[in-house]
């Protein structure tokens, strides 16, 4: 068997290279997405939180108005 000509060997080394460093950046979007879903619950539940006192504010000012009425 004949051994690889330069090209081969630095077209493997090419090859190599660009399959770890797109490895690399498939764990890196990976992570990213994660962090984003993340943030996006977050978000919601921040959302969520802030409609609830949204409600009770509403609720006290309906009360303190009834009350400031009947003095």
């Amino acid at each position: 068997m004949a051994p690889q000509s330069d090209g081969t060997v630095t077209e493997a080394s090419r090859d190599a290279a660009i399959r770890d460093a797109t490895k690399k950046l498939r764990g890196e979007v990976d992570q990213l997405q994660t962090a984003l879903e993340k943030a996006r619950s977050d978000f919601e539940n921040a959302r969520k939180e802030k409609e609830a006192v949204d409600t009770q504010l509403t609720e006290a000012n309906s009360k303190l108005g009834k009350a400031q009425d009947d003095l």
